[in-house]
């Protein structure tokens, strides 16, 4: 009769056979890494595929209510993700728990960069040049529209924006330089500015003051922090109603003599009328530079200094379309 060798624990695992330690480590990676992952481990081909599809699927309703400015949607999508991320977990403990020949940990770390560059190669190679991408607003050219400390996100679907749009392009001087505008022209309208008033083919834009927050100081003159209009409009443009602000009722008159826009170009202004740098500038922006149209704000942080509001998470901007 042979002895039994009972100085050893591991001949009370049979051959092969996961550890509780395995497991769990496949359920965090499952969680935190990929969905697929932890059904890698145990090759459950067919359980990595469903569960990555899914997890993908929810990415992409996140990604679709951001491209239709549905907030909503947008968060529902990325939460469900988080959310589905859980029983997928669990699936993958018990899976990986009962797997007879588990993968090594060698293969498992090959498997999850393969994960992190089919991610990566979405995100930049196919979301982001193509669908959706994220900017952050570092000036206050935009302001009443957008402020200082806003991140948005921008549909890169369409290229060739409407009257009214909001657009992310290559600033023509600078191309590697990010710039975002509203699109006041399209190629062949005549564009004027006289008294602060704005002129396109030869109609005036409709625009009525709703707002004026600065005050007069002590000397009897309007005192106003740098940068930030005064006067508050709500201006009309083929239909669509936006905010702008000037420093006065006429603004600061930075009139722009009648010019017509280029072909394969737009003419753009900032809302914030008299402290933007645009089209009366540096002149129209080629369409080849435009990156897509503003729709969402998805966060707004308002930074220490210099901003429009007390610093802080200004819940009240997040998701806000843009207009």
């Amino acid at each position: 009769m042979e002895g039994i060798d009972g100085g050893g624990a591991a001949s009370l695992v049979p051959p092969g056979r996961a550890t509780r330690g395995t497991a769990i480590a496949a359920a965090l990676a499952t969680f935190w890494v990929s969905a697929a992952l932890g059904f890698v481990a145990a090759r459950r081909w067919k359980r990595a595929v469903f569960w990555e599809l899914t997890d993908w699927a929810w990415i992409g309703v996140g990604i679709a209510g951001a491209l239709s400015g549905h907030p909503r949607l947008m968060w529902a999508g990325f939460f469900a993700c988080i959310a589905w991320r859980i029983p997928a977990a669990v699936d993958a403990y018990r899976v990986v728990s009962r797997a007879a020949d588990p993968m090594g940990w060698g293969t498992l770390v090959c498997v999850w960069c393969g994960l992190a560059l089919f991610a990566f190669v979405m995100a930049r190679g196919v979301i982001r040049p193509f669908f959706l991408e994220a900017f952050q607003i570092p000036a206050t050219s935009m302001y009443p529209t957008l402020l200082v400390g806003d991140h948005i996100f921008v549909d890169k679907r369409r290229r060739v924006p409407q009257r009214g749009d909001v657009i992310v392009f290559q600033y023509p001087i600078e191309p590697s330089t990010a710039y975002i505008k509203r699109v006041i022209g399209l190629p062949g309208d005549i564009i004027e500015i006289s008294a602060g008033a704005l002129v396109v083919n030869g109609a005036p834009v409709s625009r009525a003051r709703f707002q004026e927050d600065c005050g007069k100081g002590a000397d009897g003159f309007t005192a106003y922090e740098e940068s930030i209009p005064c006067v508050l409009w709500h201006e009309t443009l083929d239909g669509r109603t936006y905010e702008i602000g000037t420093d006065t009722d006429l603004g600061e008159r930075r009139d722009f003599f009648r010019s017509v826009v280029p072909e394969n170009a737009v003419f753009v202004l900032g809302d914030n009328r008299d402290n933007s740098s645009d089209s009366r500038v540096w002149g129209a922006v080629p369409l080849q530079n435009i990156k897509g149209v503003a729709r969402l704000v998805w966060w707004s942080r308002a930074p220490a200094a210099g901003s429009q509001s007390s610093p802080g998470v200004r819940w009240d901007r997040v998701n806000a379309l843009v207009r």
